[in-house]
């Protein structure tokens, strides 16, 4: 089953709508009541996606048939809900289906989206990790979302106890600013990462220690080899060189910052 938003067209991430296999179609009313977009826009933009989802479809499913979930229990997994829009499609296309029940798990959604969630009750479980009453954006409850680094085992790996902690990462900002300045350097602006830190220190007046910030640095460039090592690991290797290189450079970078005292 493929699902996909429905995005306003100055801000494509915020759903006004979804639409799901099976012709299923959700608007997000309370956004439409204080944001109103014409009908026609709302139709170009469905129809637009609706090409989008049919392609997926041929490209996923190919020749076989639609999954049968009728009777069945269905797990709808994701990582993270803002509205609730994309979600909520998902699920009426599901009971359109003659889906028994769905699962609803996802590890983070803002407090009133998980309540309204929970409120369905008619055959929908609904299970959440984190429920911040401000969400600001899925992005920031993760370290980094970006695909090139997920590395698939067979088994979970922890790889980091510290770095992927919310309760630790947040203790010092001086640690969140270091890892910026740090992938300013390896990008070859260095100068940038520096106007941060000197930003950051005029507007709150708190100055870290040279010596704090090249540890932040080196600490996180170790952890960012680490991850780059990780994927010669994978089944599917896909460009050795880079990652080689990458974890290179991360821990010449972390050697510079360690050799601050």
């Amino acid at each position: 089953m493929i699902v996909r938003k429905l995005g306003t067209p100055d801000q494509p991430e915020l759903a006004m709508g979804a639409i799901a296999s099976g012709g299923v179609r959700v608007l997000n009313e309370e956004l439409l009541k204080y944001y109103p977009i014409p009908y026609d826009v709302i139709e170009s933009v469905a129809a637009r996606e609706q090409e989008e989802l049919e392609r997926r479809e041929r490209i996923y499913r190919g020749d076989r048939p639609a999954l049968n979930v009728g009777g069945r229990t269905v797990i709808l997994v994701d990582d993270g809900i803002a509205t609730g829009t994309t979600m909520s499609s998902a699920v009426e296309a599901l009971k359109k289906l003659g889906a028994a029940s769905v699962v609803i798990a996802v590890p983070v959604a803002p407090e009133s989206v998980c309540e309204e969630f929970q409120r369905l009750r008619d055959h929908v479980v609904f299970t959440c990790l984190a429920t911040p009453e401000m969400l600001f954006a899925i992005s920031y409850w993760y370290e980094d979302l970006r695909p090139e680094h997920i590395c698939l085992e067979r088994e979970p790996v922890i790889i980091d106890c510290l770095e992927f902690n919310r309760d630790f990462r947040i203790l010092d900002t001086a640690s969140e600013l270091a890892f910026l300045a740090l992938e300013c350097e390896r990008l070859g602006a260095p100068q940038v990462g520096d106007l941060i830190l000197e930003t950051y220190s005029d507007e709150t007046g708190d100055r870290p220690p040279v010596q704090l910030l090249a540890f932040y640095k080196s600490y996180h460039a170790c952890l960012r080899a680490k991850i780059a090592v990780w994927h010669l690991k994978d089944h599917v290797i896909n460009d050795a060189a880079k990652w080689t290189g990458r974890a290179r450079h991360y821990l010449h970078l972390a050697a510079c910052g360690a050799s601050i005292s």
